[in-house]
């Protein structure tokens, strides 16, 4: 939950949402021209996701173009034991939008990370694109799920395919 109250935001003009979450742009710019805001008060997510907006925000604010967006794909996490995390589409968000599309499957145990550590249980699931191949979202329980998937961002940003090459 959101908690705005106590720092003076109606003073100062800036809108609210009637949640109390700090409405903005695109670039981070609440209503108040020179005025930004990320994080939790323009919605709960993940530290990583807020650092992303306080660069775009800042990167805007200070005239300097080197981050003008936010990823598209942002990470969602959950920091347990093991871990869960995810990018992109799941299964159902696939069958929702009719698209065909085609999942592969892992244990822990067959891949590098859960190889070195020792720690092979878990499951790495990937969603691919079944006409190109693009890689579509990336899911992952295990150890360090949180920071691996990170990695499968990049190769769905990237237009990886299934045989290693780019769309």
């Amino acid at each position: 939950m959101v908690n705005t109250e106590g720092l003076g935001l109606d003073a100062a003009g800036v809108k609210l949402s009637r949640r109390g979450i700090v409405e903005v742009d695109s670039h981070f710019q609440t209503s108040v021209e020179g005025v930004y805001a990320a994080g939790d008060v323009i919605g709960p997510s993940l530290a990583s996701v807020s650092m992303e907006q306080g660069c775009v925000a800042a990167s805007h604010a200070l005239g300097l173009g080197f981050k003008v967006k936010l990823d598209p794909l942002s990470v969602s996490a959950v920091y347990s034991v093991p871990e869960l995390a995810g990018v992109g589409l799941t299964e159902d968000i696939a069958k929702e939008q009719g698209i065909d599309y085609e999942v592969g499957r892992c244990s822990f145990g067959d891949i590098p990370r859960g190889l070195i550590s020792g720690d092979t249980d878990g499951i790495l699931k990937l969603i691919f694109h079944r006409q190109d191949r693009r890689l579509l979202g990336v899911h992952i329980l295990g150890d360090i799920a949180s920071e691996l998937v990170a990695l499968g961002q990049t190769l769905s940003n990237e237009g990886i395919m299934k045989d290693h090459g780019r769309v």
